[in-house]
């Protein structure tokens, strides 16, 4: 399965950011729309094999890495994962991922 896109735009307020400029908040809030996602399909973040992240700004790397690895913590299933910077996004959004998850019959 291929997620395209995945970013902090909040289900709850249509139109609007979760937690404008806090990518820690943020990559919590899309991981875990990414595992809604999943679950829908009988599936888990166990499940992702690839991560492709986008961050609005490299020196937040960490507050990022310190949020991915509290979504993602079964390290025998841990994804390979590439962070990359994007530039800017919409006002206040710091993050992006792309995802490839294995699906099970």
């Amino acid at each position: 399965m291929f997620f395209s896109g995945l970013d902090p735009k909040s289900l709850e307020k249509p139109g609007t950011i979760h937690a404008p400029g806090d990518i820690a908040a943020q990559t919590d809030y899309t991981i875990a729309k990414l595992e809604k996602y999943l679950q829908s399909i009988n599936g888990s973040l166990d499940d992702v094999v690839k991560v492709t992240a986008y961050i609005d700004d490299m020196s937040k790397w960490a507050l990022f890495n310190e949020a991915y690895n509290r979504r993602f913590t079964n390290d025998a299933a841990k994804p390979s994962r590439t962070t990359l910077p994007a530039g800017a996004f919409e006002d206040g959004m710091c993050v992006e991922l792309d995802v490839i998850a294995v699906a099970r019959e």
